[in-house]
């Protein structure tokens, strides 16, 4: 029996020595995109003028909580072009960009972006790719129109030919291309139809209708909606947030449309890239695209929710301004046909 028991005893030792150096081997291997956030992890967060109703970013950081963890702690700044104009300094410690757009995005230093790997990409239709670095990621858009009250508005300029009527003087308002990146999208829309050598034309002549260039959206539809004006540039879904018993619609010129695309960013000096990946990958799954959806106010970029949500008509030309638009180096030459326009103005 005593021999049984030492020859059990070997055999127990050489398992332990077997067992030790793969024990040894698994508590020094390397986390591979694991994280074990502490009650202290926080996500910096700038969103510039933020057209998507901020329910849905307090919606997104108590969910973010409950998945990782994690707080939003987000900074609500005006328009991304005032920003730059007057050149607000950037925290440091921002870890997220929210609002550059296709039409502000030039105007943003690159140096401050980082592109990362591990966004899912696939998740989005590719029709919304502005930034050919994939530094900034698209995840919501909307369609530039211009919207009116037709009880004033009987004869629809249904071109921009039409909205250079003279039956129209003093009758637009329009949000500064300058400080405004709703505003920049209508000067990009009109050198993406009229070429670089015919947008000032369009701005020369539509110049005696406009009542006012507000210094941004906000300021120019509530303008609008207090009757100060009848026709107003906007997003095609404004109008699902005005009041039932008016009579607002909205028209898309004839000669081509622009999409007005929404984007996010990680900043360089981030120090939490696992966190900001998964955030960026929050915001374009199902769960939150659905969210925007149904706000009603932009539409989603994830191609299952597209299919799925925006099932409505939308009355729009068949040509996109922006594919013109692609054959410019629109980072150089935008302050040039910003110069020539604020010349046509008189600024």
């Amino acid at each position: 029996m005593k021999k049984r028991k030492t020859f059990e005893s070997s055999k127990w030792l050489k398992k332990l020595f077997f067992l030790i150096p793969i024990f040894l081997i698994a508590c020094n291997k390397p986390e591979i995109q694991q994280h074990s956030p502490s009650a202290q992890d926080t996500l910096n967060i700038i969103i510039y003028e933020n057209y998507v109703d901020r329910t849905i970013w307090e919606k997104a950081d108590e969910r973010f909580q409950d998945i990782f963890n994690c707080k939003l702690n987000i900074f609500y700044k005006s328009d991304l072009l005032i920003e730059q104009k007057e050149k607000n300094e950037i925290s440091p410690n921002i870890d997220i960009f929210v609002g550059i757009s296709n039409t502000n995005y030039f105007d943003f230093p690159d140096s401050l972006l980082l592109k990362s790997e591990s966004i899912k990409l696939v998740l989005i239709d590719k029709k919304f790719f502005f930034d050919k670095e994939l530094r900034t990621i698209p995840f919501c858009y909307n369609y530039l129109s211009f919207l009116y009250d037709a009880d004033i508005i009987r004869n629809i300029p249904k071109t921009f030919g039409g909205l250079q009527d003279g039956d129209l003087k003093k009758k637009i308002l329009l949000p500064d291309p300058e400080t405004s990146s709703i505003g920049r999208g209508l000067l990009l829309w009109s050198v993406g139809l009229f070429e670089v050598n015919g947008y000032r034309h369009f701005w020369k002549s539509v110049k005696r209708n406009i009542y006012q260039l507000t210094e941004n959206y906000d300021d120019s539809i509530n303008r609008f909606y207090a009757k100060e004006a009848p026709i107003v540039l906007g997003f095609l879904t404004e109008l699902e947030n005005s009041q039932p018993d008016t009579n607002y619609n909205y028209f898309i010129p004839q000669e081509g449309y622009l999409r007005y695309i929404d984007g996010i960013a990680i900043s360089k000096n981030t120090k939490k890239l696992f966190l900001v990946n998964n955030f960026i990958n929050y915001v374009l799954n199902e769960e939150f695209q659905t969210i925007i959806a149904e706000n009603k106010f932009m539409f989603p970029v994830n191609k299952l929710v597209l299919e799925d949500v925006v099932k409505t008509k939308i009355n729009k030309p068949d040509k996109d301004a922006w594919k013109k638009l692609k054959k410019y180096s629109i980072k150089h030459q935008i302050k040039y046909w910003i110069s020539r326009w604020k010349k046509t103005m008189g600024k």
